[in-house]
């Protein structure tokens, strides 16, 4: 099931979960979770507890962008999908680490941002 899946979403993936739809993990990756098989989703990060009912709808992923979570005294910037599948008693949360990617481009978003706000300014003005 995880060879498949990682298959799949080999490209951008840094870790991938298994679990079953009642939030059990069954498989997993090693990057940012260790020794986590047999525990609940929600047992390794209280963001995870915000998944648990979108278990329960069928053929569905969801993404969640741009999220931090502070772990083993570090932060990391997430993006995270879970995938239901239709015919399927488990699904799959994707986590791509994109900290050096956020860090990277968030002053250049933030010059960008000041620098639109200065010429609305500007144009407000005259």
């Amino acid at each position: 099931m995880l060879i498949a899946n990682k298959k799949t979403y080999s490209k951008t993936v840094n870790q991938i979960i298994v679990l079953k739809l009642d939030g059990t993990i069954i498989d997993n990756d090693t990057y940012l979770f260790n020794s986590i098989i047999g525990k609940c989703i929600s047992e390794i990060h209280p963001f995870f507890e915000t998944l648990l009912p979108s278990l329960i709808k069928k053929d569905q992923e969801i993404e969640f962008l741009c999220i931090n979570l502070d772990l083993k005294e570090r932060d990391y910037i997430i993006d995270l999908s879970l995938k239901t599948f239709k015919d399927e008693d488990y699904a799959i949360i994707i986590i791509d680490d994109l900290t050096k990617q956020y860090k990277r481009y968030q002053p250049i978003a933030q010059l960008r941002n000041e620098s639109k706000i200065k010429a609305e300014v500007l144009a407000f003005q005259n």
